[in-house]
């Protein structure tokens, strides 16, 4: 008896790749969407000659922090990635999770989107904590002195 194996594949649009919502993402945000994308689950519809495929699981999307620690990504790390993905407009979040003990736990529940394609990087916002260059040397006049004395 031949036993074959599951291979699983990840599929990634090639608009994604070029989007500009995807190239501003940090390399571990994208590797968390790329767990994201894992879990998608597709149904077959159609015959052999005009396949289509129709997500199922849309809407019930979660990775676990336990899932993101299995994969070397610490909780602040995957917290950041999950905000950024986000505000770029791959996820929305359905329904949020919380901690417990036992069974009072629930993980959250996140849906891809698409509003990712109408992403616009803003403007570049100001660093507060920039340092600012001193001020140059000004002349000091004093009184009763003929001649300017600088500092």
């Amino acid at each position: 008896m031949k036993v074959t194996k599951k291979i699983a594949k990840v599929c990634i649009e090639l608009e994604i790749l070029d989007a500009p919502a995807f190239k501003d993402l940090g390399f571990l945000t994208r590797y968390v969407l790329l767990l994201f994308l894992r879990k998608r689950r597709y149904q077959q519809t159609g015959t052999a000659r005009q396949r289509s495929y129709i997500l199922t699981n849309n809407g019930t999307l979660s990775v676990t922090y336990k899932e993101m620690e299995s994969e070397g990504i610490c909780r602040q790390a995957g917290k950041n990635a999950i905000t950024s993905l986000i505000d770029h407009g791959f996820l929305k979040l359905i329904r949020r999770g919380f901690g417990g003990v036992g069974e009072m736990k629930a993980k959250s529940e996140y849906e891809l989107i698409e509003t990712w394609k109408a992403w616009n990087k803003g403007p570049e916002k100001k660093n507060p904590h920039k340092r600012i260059p001193p001020a140059p040397p000004q002349k000091i006049r004093t009184l009763g002195k003929t001649g300017g004395n600088t500092v």
